[in-house]
């Protein structure tokens, strides 16, 4: 017969063993959005879209008219439903699109780069 403090044991065992295999090895890069500040709106802007290696998610590249180097750079936080993202090959496409900029933590080691979260509402390839 098993005694009762065997199978104290054995369920703590069980239970321990459940909590860990239902823990997530990594935070899924598209929800990143959070409720941080909005600072400013894009309508119709027109931007490149890349894939960052760095930041481990897609980019929207955008020049400010008038300026020598000022870059908006767009780290996508939620990636609206489209018909396909473009290949690796495909990258650097010009891109239309709405959103909304939000305060982000990373620091640009670049004068005249500004990093935020980009939560898009709409984004269209231009071919």
């Amino acid at each position: 017969m098993i005694d009762m403090k065997q199978l104290n044991l054995m369920m703590c065992l069980l239970g321990l063993l459940c909590c860990t295999s239902c823990q997530e090895t990594e935070l899924p890069i598209l929800e990143q959005c959070g409720g941080s500040k909005v600072v400013k709106k894009a309508k119709k802007q027109k931007g490149i879209f890349l894939y960052s290696s760095h930041f481990n998610r897609y980019i929207i590249s955008v020049h400010e008219p008038n300026t020598i180097d000022v870059v908006d750079v767009g780290l996508i936080c939620n990636m609206p439903d489209i018909t396909a993202v473009p290949s690796v090959a495909e990258e650097g496409r010009t891109v239309i699109f709405n959103g909304k900029y939000r305060q982000s933590d990373e620091l640009s080691p670049i004068a005249g780069t500004t990093y935020y979260e980009l939560e898009l509402g709409k984004i269209e390839f231009v071919e």
